[in-house]
This record gives C-alpha cells, sequence and structure tokens, in this order.
C-alpha cells in the first residue's frame, strides 16, 4: 500500500514537474527572444542612418553648380551647408569676384542697361529662349512682331520651373509658366512688361507648339539694379580666370560673395565648387554609430562578473509537502539557478568562488 501510494504520489510530481518545467522556459525564453529582435532592429536603424547623414552631409557641403551670365550682370553666390561643413569655395569664369565680410551692399548701383533686337526662325514643334539673371527690382520689356505663323511667349521666374519644363514634352501644357501671351501673323505686336520680384534666373522662351512654320522679330529692354560696389576693389579680378575664397569660420560674420560679369563681353560660363571639412561631415555622420555603441554596453556585477541572461525561479513550498523516505524513491532533479546578487560570498579559498545560494528543484519541489 505504501508502495503503489509512493509511486502515484512520485508520477503526479513528475506530471505537475514537467508542466511546470515547460511553462517556466516559455515566460523566460519569449521576452529574451523579443528583446533580441528589438536591439537588432535598433542597430540597423542607427546604422542605415549613420550611412545616410554620410550621403547627405557629403552632398551638401560639396555642392557645385555653374550658370551662364550676360556682360553686365552680377549675382550673389550662397555657401551651401555653412562654414562648419564647407572650407572654401571656388569660382571659375571671366568675372570680377567680391568678398564681402559685412553682408552684401545694397542694389543702389547704376542700372545696367541691355538693349537687342534679333529675327527667330521656328520650326513646327520648335522654340527659343533668351535667360537673364535679373536682381530684385530689375525690369524687363519685351516686344515680339509675328511675320509669318504664331507663337506662345512663356516667361519662366526659376531656373528650376525652367528646367522642369524643358523635361517634358514640348506639346505639354504651359502650366508652369507664370506668365503666357500669344501672338500670330496678322495682329499688332505684342508687349510684354515685368518686373523682377526676387533674384533669379528669368526665361522666355518663343515656342511654337502649332504644325506650321513661324518667323518673327523679338526686341527686349532690361533694365537691371546692380551692387553698389563703387570704390571696392574686386578680391579676384576678371583678368584670373580662377579664385578660391576662405569660408568665414566667424559665427558673428555674414560673408557674402559677388559675382560680377564685365561689360565687354557678350556672356560668359561661371561654374563653383566647394571643399568639404572632411572631419565635420564624419563627426556628424558618426553620431548614431555612438548612440549604439553605448546603448550595447552591459552593467557587470561587481566581484563576478555579469549578470545571467536568463534563470528558473521556484515557489518555495513547506517542510510538510516533502515526500515520506521511500526505499524505492527516485528524486528528479528538473531544474538548477545559481542566483548572483550584487554582493558575492567567497569560499574559504581564496582562488574560489562560489554563487551565494543555489537552488535545486527536485520532484517540483525546492
Amino acid at each position: 500500500g505504501d508502495s503503489s501510494s509512493s509511486s502515484t504520489n512520485s508520477s503526479s510530481s513528475r506530471q505537475r514537474s514537467n508542466q511546470r518545467s515547460r511553462g517556466a522556459s516559455r515566460s523566460t525564453s519569449e521576452p529574451f527572444e523579443y528583446s533580441s529582435s528589438r536591439e537588432g532592429r535598433f542597430r540597423c536603424a542607427m546604422i542605415v542612418l549613420a550611412v545616410i547623414l554620410f550621403v547627405v552631409l557629403t552632398v551638401i557641403s560639396g555642392t557645385s553648380d555653374e550658370w551662364e551670365l550676360n556682360g553686365g550682370e552680377s549675382r550673389e553666390t550662397n555657401v551651401r551647408g555653412g562654414s562648419f561643413l564647407v572650407r572654401s569655395i571656388s569660382i571659375e569664369g571671366y568675372a570680377d569676384v567680391f568678398n564681402f565680410n559685412d553682408g552684401c551692399p545694397s542694389l543702389t548701383g547704376t542700372p545696367i542697361i541691355m538693349n537687342k533686337t534679333y529675327d527667330i526662325t521656328l520650326q513646327r514643334d520648335d522654340y527659343q529662349y533668351d535667360q537673364f539673371y535679373l536682381n530684385k527690382g530689375s525690369r524687363l520689356e519685351i516686344t515680339v512682331d509675328q511675320s509669318r505663323g504664331a507663337t506662345d511667349i512663356l516667361l519662366f521666374t526659376s531656373r528650376d520651373s525652367f528646367d522642369d519644363w524643358q523635361d517634358e514634352d514640348i506639346d505639354s501644357s504651359d502650366g508652369d509658366a507664370n506668365r503666357a501671351w500669344y501672338v500670330q501673323q496678322g495682329q499688332p505686336p505684342a508687349d510684354l512688361h515685368y518686373s523682377a520680384h526676387r533674384s533669379d534666373f528669368y526665361t522666355i522662351v518663343y515656342n511654337n507648339d502649332y504644325h506650321r512654320f513661324g518667323e518673327a522679330t523679338v526686341s527686349y529692354k532690361i533694365t537691371a539694379t546692380t551692387f553698389d560696389l563703387d570704390g571696392q576693389n574686386p578680391y579676384c579680378p576678371s583678368d584670373e580666370f580662377g579664385c578660391k575664397i576662405a569660408v568665414a569660420k566667424s559665427a558673428s560674420s555674414n560673408q557674402c560673395i559677388i559675382v560680377r560679369i564685365p561689360t565687354d563681353v557678350t556672356s560668359t560660363i561661371v561654374s563653383t565648387h566647394q571643399q568639404r571639412v572632411w572631419s565635420s561631415v564624419l563627426a556628424l555622420a558618426a553620431i548614431p554609430l555612438i548612440i549604439l555603441f553605448c546603448k550595447q554596453k552591459r552593467p557587470s556585477v561587481a566581484g563576478y562578473g555579469t549578470i545571467p541572461t536568463t534563470t528558473t525561479t521556484t515557489t518555495p513550498i513547506s517542510a510538510s509537502s516533502i515526500p515520506a523516505t521511500n526505499p524505492n524513491y527516485t528524486p528528479i532533479v528538473t531544474a538548477t539557478a545559481e542566483v548572483f546578487p550584487a554582493s558575492v560570498a567567497y569560499g574559504t579559498d581564496a582562488t574560489e568562488k562560489i554563487p551565494l545560494a543555489q537552488a535545486v528543484v527536485i520532484d517540483d519541489k525546492p
């Protein structure tokens, strides 16, 4: 009778032990897997962010540009990225270059008058254009006398809008143009007047969007405002093809670089290129990697290494529930767990490190 009872108790104890053991395994492994997955996503996001920052900062700090300016035109050159990312700017072209550290001079210089009359011939679905860089306050007057066919006259008030229009089919809508006129054979000449409300490239397009040959006479007069540069000597005169200007590092500096084309030339190509400060680019791009490095550091337990990532815990029971002694009784060890608190107890041997406590589960009982 005692043997049968002990066998039954032992069997039921094994079943409860297996169930609890399986339950404990799920409760400790799932949070660990979730945490690992979350850390993996965070690590990936920081690396991707560092790459994106490096690419964006490299592009911004090393910007290059090129423009065609007519004789007498002048414009300000902007430094993109600021002095923290840009070391200097190089300017190439037949132009006078001025460098001011206390802001740009006012647009009160002597206006430049540009006049021109010429004939245009437009094939079917063809177009021609004139482009000018006009500072704020400049005036544009155009007269178009159509002698054959018809022409749409479009005015684009920025280089970007004109470039976007060029990238599309010539038969597409002219909705990107800020102003549009129509002139045809047999009608009085079209007179167009416009005042520049900001400094930018202004483009007049003569577009033959019709399936017949076209001819017209174009006359324009431009009154261009200029910077007041009287008494100012160029930092780089026009007879020096290349010019390199250091970007001001002072936070209080209001640097202004002006390019002016001499009036004795029809037009010229001017190109600019910024030299990067690589140490600043790399420092900013490395910020996500520094955050990732700090995030991955793990706290350690004083005197005994790192804290175990998983532990098995049990609920204490009373001494009365321990099974009775039986010669046929075989204990089943289902789990062990070592506990490492902040302070670790050491054995008598100085070379031996012993955990403060060790729990052993026998037949589902600690």
